[in-house]
């Protein structure tokens, strides 16, 4: 599968952008008002890994403004990152797909 068809998964699967970003910062199942009638869990890496195969959360960063997760979707070589504001029920900006990268840092002592 690639990034939009996987996308489309979620999609179906109700995984939000809220849903897959505070899962990646938490790493348990997220708790969610679906209809403002009190809370249900979502375990979200079980459904993952149930539609996907392998899947790994490769990168995350917590701020209050400027938090980050990033899904690496192993089987099929896609990588989706999920920024926002974090945070329970924070709110998470629209998934893009992004590529690992190597980077050389010099320090000195």
């Amino acid at each position: 599968m690639d990034f939009p068809e996987i996308i489309q998964h979620l999609v179906n699967l109700k995984l939000t952008p809220d849903k897959m970003g505070n899962f990646a910062l938490d790493g348990e199942c997220v708790i969610y008002d679906e209809n403002g009638y009190g809370d249900s869990e979502y375990d979200v890496m079980g459904l993952l890994e149930d539609f996907f195969g392998t899947i790994k959360v490769v990168d995350k960063s917590y701020h209050d403004y400027n938090s980050w997760g990033v899904y690496g979707f192993m089987d099929h070589d896609v990588y989706i990152k999920y920024s926002g504001q974090g945070g329970y029920r924070g709110s998470w900006d629209k998934p893009q797909e992004v590529r690992p990268y190597e980077k050389t840092i010099i320090e000195y002592k």
